[in-house]
């Protein structure tokens, strides 16, 4: 008993971490006051410890590029009208060798390796080309993840932004907001594909360098370092910009779930009476229609008249395809009752049915 209530316990700690995070997700890429780790870029985590947070009252992403208006810094403590942080400038990834950080790690490795023997230094040549093997296998798996969401951004987020903006009407509805989001987020993605494509080089090591040293042995494993240091930022670096894109792939499926849940809900039918002795249902063949005599066109007529006489308070017209132009101009000359068109694939081509209520 003691051990489910424990597994209990645990699972629902872990959901509320996962909603917590979820809401930190989508907090942090809205466009209207997001709040934001400049550590983290962009998103803060629950449980962990989350520095250099900022809110701001407007913010715009374009791939690996946040700029933030009218931001406020709380670790800072200060204001900024603009500010702009970029993946790959931030300060996690260096890839610089002339920092003061790299260099005292190549004069702390130096001092470690000067007093090896040469078995030791066999060790630490095997750890290191190990460590730089692992960090290329990270690289690959990150391109290879790269050109799996390539393939899902082109293939089908991109068919269905293209469905959805083929529905997009220009007023401020909450499905049209919600559409510029997913379009705004797609365009991301592609930004962000392309941005890692043109991801700037990283440093190496030069053979020139192993020629002209003395201590052959240990001046390449140093460069061997080298190569392990940068080839390791490059890796952190490769794999950011691929949690980049699952971030903006998440947002992308909760908008889409949003956007169709919105049309499901709207599409309501028309509620009209069923009761026999207040509505009439009438039959007509749109081919008799011009004829003027034809029972189609009387019936036609005495709906007309009815509504001209103010029986009927709403009037249903079902065809299978747009009724004719003629039909709905003389519809259109009463506005005091409540007329519907409505498409009903069930009905013949030329079947057109009028459910009139009293």
């Amino acid at each position: 008993m003691k051990g489910f209530l424990e597994e209990t316990g645990s699972l629902i700690k872990d959901f509320w971490y996962f909603l917590i995070n979820y809401i930190f997700l989508i907090w942090a890429h809205s466009p209207i006051i997001p709040l934001t780790s400049d550590t983290n870029f962009p998103n803060l985590h629950f449980p962990e410890e989350n520095k250099n947070i900022r809110l701001s009252l407007f913010s715009f992403y374009f791939g690996e590029y946040a700029f933030y208006f009218m931001s406020w810094s709380f670790s800072e403590k200060n204001f900024r009208l603009l500010k702009k942080l970029a993946l790959s400038s931030l300060e996690a990834f260096n890839t610089d060798d002339n920092s003061p950080e790299f260099k005292q790690k190549i004069s702390d490795f130096r001092n470690h390796i000067s007093s090896l023997n040469s078995a030791d230094l066999c060790i630490e040549k095997e750890a290191l080309c190990r460590k730089i093997e692992n960090d290329n296998a990270r690289i690959n798996k990150s391109d290879i993840k790269l050109n799996i969401y390539s393939a899902i951004v082109l293939a089908i987020i991109s068919i269905i932004n293209f469905k959805t903006f083929i529905s997009f009407s220009f007023d401020f509805s909450i499905r049209n907001i919600l559409i510029l989001l997913n379009i705004y987020f797609f365009i991301n993605i592609c930004a962000i594909i392309i941005q890692n494509i043109k991801v700037k080089g990283f440093l190496t090591s030069k053979i020139k360098d192993l020629e002209t040293a003395q201590q052959k042995d240990k001046f390449y494993l140093e460069q061997l370092y080298y190569d392990s240091y940068f080839i390791s930022e490059k890796a952190r670096l490769f794999v950011s910009y691929i949690c980049r894109i699952y971030d903006y792939v998440q947002i992308l499926i909760i908008i889409m779930v949003f956007i169709f849940s919105i049309g499901l809900l709207n599409k309501h039918p028309v509620q009209y009476s069923t009761n026999s002795s207040e509505t009439t249902v009438i039959t007509i063949n749109s081919e008799n229609f011009l004829n003027i005599y034809s029972k189609d066109r009387i019936a036609f007529s005495e709906v007309l008249l009815e509504l001209q006489k103010n029986h009927y308070s709403r009037i249903l017209i079902l065809s299978q395809k747009e009724v004719s132009s003629e039909i709905q101009q003389k519809i259109s000359l009463f506005d005091r009752q409540k007329i519907y068109y409505l498409i009903d694939n069930t009905l013949s081509e030329n079947e057109i049915k009028i459910i009139v209520e009293e």
